[in-house]
């Protein structure tokens, strides 16, 4: 009798079921002989769940109710993997449609003469160079292309075909991560079952394997052109890329495409570009693209943001085509392109590079210090990761170890469990790229919602609440001490600590400590090289957590598992649409709990991390400092914007905070707390770093746009632009250049995290539209945030005002030998 069953999935993907997550799931649903059909109920649209085209042909959309039906011997075992993979793998980060503009042109780049096109930044950054056009039409094959038998056409497709994925194959190989993403998309278009059966539909009525290419490419377009989402219109590139290397393969020196040669820094325009194209472009020359048509999602742009390629799209304008060979400006920040770049937008680009450049200095400095507070409370910033390649790009982003290492990651997918051999060198390869720093392994934590093909577990109802963790071990006891052997010998490579999920009683923990002391002596009577490592648990499973205390005698040390721990607190299945609203780290109970936890974890001398999704929120960042954990665990990408806000937060503010939310009565009081909270560090006004003894800027704008940018770069603000206009806004009222050579430009903004009172001698005194006609040589900006109040404000500078009256006081401000002397300077004189 054959298995039948059903799966219901309701889209959570933003951009609705596009190339990738499409691959993504075809990959999953081609390891089983099983027939899978997915039904968008919406539309009414089904289609083989083997076949990246089909499935793209349903349309299917966020928030789209969709059924699978899943038939054959092993439709069992499929229906659990497929709904581990939809509930915790098929996602995708929201961020990645955003588009960086346009904003407002600044004052100090409004003079320029040079002609502004304007157009949609979706990669940020300046690009400078030569305007190099790139053909706007496809490769068009010679009309002399001979007639084919039916056969000749056949054999000779089929090997195109054979040919493209062997290259696609190997070129994966040496892919990073963005590259890898889009070459298996376009893998899984050429090896689409519907793709080469439409391709072979066609063959039989024409005369070459070209024209069925060219058709099957026409066939496809159709169904993307028609999709309610723009997202996956945008797919119709990968589809015309593949089409024309199949092309290209077919006809090698008369299908192939014009890729220019790129000898100097260089600015490409084109139509729009494909994937392939590029990939094959000069990057130690391109310095920005610039794309008529290019969408905001297209793997171009993800390829272009990946290499830190600035990106403009929608430029139709035609005064871009006759600038082929003269310089140009791309500002992907902007969102504007400047031709012909005169003397005043030169100025402005290398102004702001040595901006950059200083931002860039600091942000290398941040990645290689550690996690403190303002106040030097330390908070570790670790990594979450699942391969040898995360681990060495959280490295290099700035993490401080591993927080968790899903091991199980190894396991899923394959027809046969990893070796003990296998594993050994990917232990070892990671605590190498670790170079010293801890490293956290978490063995494997299959079972019940993360199913492997070759663990012959039974169906469960609840599989959350199942023979998952640590609870599977005994199952498969062989495969667990073949993990252990590769972590004991991996442990003598590096700091390693070894932690187990699913822990809810000692008498795992103690049944753990005896297969490890058993491979330890294995391994020593076999002679082979060992460490024994630190052994922890996760605290995921509430009754554990508030246990803890019965743990300590097993457990080296705790870490939380925040995804899990929070929807069993809440008894919420956080992937279940119905009721996914109740799940919020926003709840009280949350916190008591955490409170409660991370304080006997200390009382009892462990150490005591958190990993997981709300590790790296940054809302919640001030709780969990307040908490006092040692270390937090997130994505690679998100280190940098942690340690940055870390460094602004007080950590007496936040244990304030924190004892604010344990108790407050529901999460919407919580939300409220976190949004009026003041928990940066209480900053002096007066501080030497916003102190410049003496700059070279040359007009009043420059002046303005210099001393916002460098309120940025001390973080007393995260909208420099913003500040900028502010600024403006007061000097179009009335001139702050109040006479003797001094200027004293303010502004009371939302866009001011830290009020400052900023100074700047300047080297060569600048008009500035002074009540007495003087040019200005020495400016006093005060900045204060809305928080602080007007009152403050207008005290400040009335004193100021009557002070520069004072020829005696003028001499000491601009007199004053160093930074600390000026501080004090207006200290004394303004009571401060």
């Amino acid at each position: 009798m054959m298995d039948s069953y059903k799966i219901e999935y309701r889209c959570s993907l933003p951009h609705g079921l596009h190339a990738r997550p499409a691959t993504q799931l075809e990959v999953v649903c081609q390891r089983f002989r099983a027939r899978i059909e997915w039904c968008n109920q919406r539309n009414g649209r089904c289609a083989d769940a083997k076949s990246v085209l089909a499935l793209l042909g349903t349309d299917t959309l966020y928030g789209d109710l969709c059924e699978l039906r899943l038939s054959g011997d092993d439709a069992g075992k499929a229906a659990r993997e497929l709904l581990h993979f939809l509930r915790y793998e098929l996602q995708e980060a929201v961020t990645e449609a955003n588009s960086f503009g346009p904003v407002q042109i600044p004052r100090s780049l409004q003079a320029t003469q040079s002609p502004l096109v304007y157009g949609v930044a979706v990669s940020p950054g300046i690009g400078r160079g030569e305007l190099v056009v790139m053909s706007a039409k496809e490769p068009v094959l010679p009309l002399a292309v001979l007639a084919e038998s039916l056969t000749q056409r056949q054999q000779r497709l089929q090997s195109a075909l054979e040919q493209l994925q062997e290259q696609f194959q190997e070129q994966l190989q040496q892919a990073n991560a963005p590259v890898s993403q889009v070459l298996q998309a376009h893998l899984s278009l050429v090896a689409d079952r519907e793709f080469q059966q439409v391709l072979h539909h066609f063959l039989p009525d024409v005369t070459s394997a070209a024209e069925a290419i060219r058709q099957t490419q026409s066939h496809f377009q159709a169904q993307f052109r028609t999709s309610e989402s723009h997202y996956l219109q945008e797919r119709e590139l990968d589809l015309r890329d593949v089409c024309q290397q199949l092309l290209t393969l077919l006809y090698p020196g008369q299908a192939g495409e014009i890729i220019p040669a790129l000898r100097a820094a260089s600015v490409v325009l084109a139509d729009d570009l494909t994937p392939s194209q590029f990939l094959k472009l000069d990057k130690t020359h391109l310095q920005a693209l610039l794309l008529s048509k290019g969408g905001q999602t297209s793997h171009t742009i993800i390829l272009a943001r990946a290499a830190g390629i600035p990106v403009l799209t929608g430029l139709t304008d035609q005064r871009l085509l006759p600038m082929a060979g003269q310089p140009i400006i791309a500002d992907a920040e902007l969102g504007c392109c400047l031709l012909q770049p005169d003397a005043v937008a030169e100025r402005y680009y290398a102004l702001a590079l040595q901006v950059k450049q200083q931002y860039r200095q600091q942000l290398q400095q941040q990645n290689h210090s550690a996690g403190y507070s303002a106040d030097r409370q330390r908070l570790e910033i670790a990594a979450n990761i699942t391969s040898v390649a995360d681990a060495v790009a959280a490295f290099q982003a700035g993490a401080e170890g591993i927080g968790l290492f899903r091991t199980e990651m190894l396991f899923i997918g394959q027809d046969t469990p990893p070796n003990e051999e296998t594993q050994y060198q990917i232990y070892r390869a990671v605590l190498q790229a670790a170079d010293g720093k801890p490293v956290i392994i978490r063995t494997f934590d299959m079972g019940g919602d993360k199913p492997a093909s070759y663990l012959t577990l039974p169906p469960e109802l609840n599989p959350f609440l199942g023979l998952r963790g640590i609870r599977l071990y005994p199952h498969c006891e062989s495969l667990f001490r073949s993990q252990l052997r590769a972590l004991l010998r991996a442990a003598c490579h590096g700091p390693l600590k070894v932690m187990l999920p699913m822990v809810s009683q000692p008498e795992e923990l103690h049944w753990v400590r005896q297969r490890i002391d058993e491979e330890i002596a294995e391994l020593r009577a076999a002679q082979q090289p060992y460490a024994v490592f630190a052994l922890g648990m996760m605290l995921e499973i509430p009754a554990a957590a508030l246990q803890l205390e019965a743990f300590c005698p097993q457990a080296d040390f705790f870490s939380i598992g925040s995804n899990d721990l929070t929807q069993y607190l809440l008894a919420v299945d956080r992937n279940n649409p119905r009721v996914a609203h109740y799940y919020h780290y926003a709840h009280p109970a949350l916190w008591l709990l955490l409170q409660q936890i991370v304080t006997q974890a200390h009382q009892h001398g462990r150490w005591i991390g958190l990993c997981g999704e709300l590790g790296g929120d940054p809302r919640f960042l001030p709780l969990l400092l307040g908490l006092g954990l040692d270390e937090i665990s997130l994505s690679a990408r998100q280190i940098s914007g942690h340690k940055s806000a870390l460094l602004q937060l007080h950590a007496g503010r936040c244990r304030q905070l924190l004892r604010q939310v344990c108790d407050a009565d529901s999460r919407e009081q919580v939300l409220t707390l976190l949004a009026a909270a003041e928990v940066s560090e209480p900053r002096p006004m007066l501080r030497p770093e916003n102190i410049i003894l003496r700059q070279d800027w040359r007009n009043k704008a420059e002046v303005l746009k210099g001393m916002a940018d460098h309120l940025w770069l001390t973080g007393c603000t995260t909208q420099p632009l913003q500040l900028e206009e502010a600024l403006w806004s007061r000097e179009e009222a009335y001139s702050t250049g109040l006479g003797h050579g001094i200027a004293i430009p303010h502004a009371v903004s939302d866009v001011i995290e830290h009020s400052a009172l900023s100074i700047c001698r300047l080297a060569q005194p600048v008009d500035w539209d002074a009540l007495d006609g003087r040019p200005v040589d020495l400016v006093i900006m005060l900045t204060l945030s809305n928080r602080q109040g007007r009152e403050q404000h207008l005290r400040i500078f009335s004193r100021l005002a009557r002070r520069i009256m004072y020829e005696e006081f003028r001499q000491q401000l601009r007199q004053a030998p160093d930074e600390q002397a000026l501080c004090e300077v207006l200290r004394q004189e303004l009571k401060i």
